[in-house]
């Protein structure tokens, strides 16, 4: 089972996420995200030697801490890994990855920045793909920065006509998932946990103003999944997490 939660930056999905690990009722479900079922059931077991698997697995601690980078220790692993997403057969998602090529190109990063997200983002899609052909496999996949989060980070970017046509489009071709959590916070409660942030997402604005737009694409996201008839949960303010928590246990239960 695959479950995304997205919403505004700073509506508390982090948060909520870190409370339902703790709080969930399946502990017999292994909860993963998609790097971990990379590595865990694609890339380690890939490895030929016992050597190699244990160097990948200390590699993905590496990689949970310090992102998609090289160094003197992993430089083996990281180019075997750079190698696995070169050659995985995409043919199936090529039109989702270049539209999400085009978001990230459209951005201000840097060369490397760039080219570290679109390898997150193959990442996930070979967990996707990998998970979607697993035979009893129980494990949870949950993250809050899924495919339908990934089209927020890089809005503010660029301009109205091109990233209103490019999200459309990269919404429409988002492969279908099981499960949809939308966290919705107040959007003054938004721009004040983000704004100032040190590390990640920031708003690069002092007007509140630019959150409308967020909240636009939440519409699209909204709509997009009642075409495709995901379930989706609402969740309306991370007070009432523990309320959450057991209406999430509920919906995953009757899955």
């Amino acid at each position: 089972m695959m479950i995304e939660f997205f919403g505004l930056p700073g509506s508390g999905k982090s948060f909520f996420l870190r409370k339902f690990f703790k709080n969930t009722k399946f502990k017999k479900k292994r909860l993963i995200n998609y790097s971990q079922f990379f590595f865990e059931n694609y890339f380690i077991i890939k490895q030929k030697s016992f050597n190699d698997q244990i160097q990948s697995k200390l590699y993905y601690q590496y990689f949970r801490y310090n992102s998609l980078k090289s160094n003197i220790l992993f430089k083996k692993q990281y180019f075997k890994l750079l190698k696995n997403l070169k050659y995985y057969n995409f043919k199936k998602y090529k039109k989702l990855i270049n539209l999400y090529k085009k978001l990230v190109n459209r951005t201000t990063y840097n060369k490397n920045r760039k080219k570290r997200l679109i390898n997150h983002f193959l990442i996930d899609l070979i967990s996707y793909d990998q998970k979607k052909n697993v035979i009893n496999d129980e494990s949870l996949i949950i993250s809050d920065e899924g495919f339908y989060q990934k089209c927020f980070m890089n809005y503010n970017n660029f301009g109205k006509v091109v990233k209103n046509r490019i999200i459309d489009n990269y919404i429409q071709k988002i492969p279908p998932i099981d499960i949809a959590v939308f966290i919705n916070e107040r959007d003054q409660i938004c721009f004040d946990r983000v704004r100032n942030r040190k590390y990640g997402f920031n708003y690069h604005s002092d007007s509140i103003d630019i959150i409308k737009d967020y909240r636009i694409i939440n519409l699209k996201i909204l709509s997009n999944l009642k075409k495709k008839r995901i379930n989706t949960l609402k969740i309306n303010s991370n007070k009432f997490f523990k309320k959450s928590v057991i209406k999430l246990d509920n919906v995953i239960l009757k899955k």
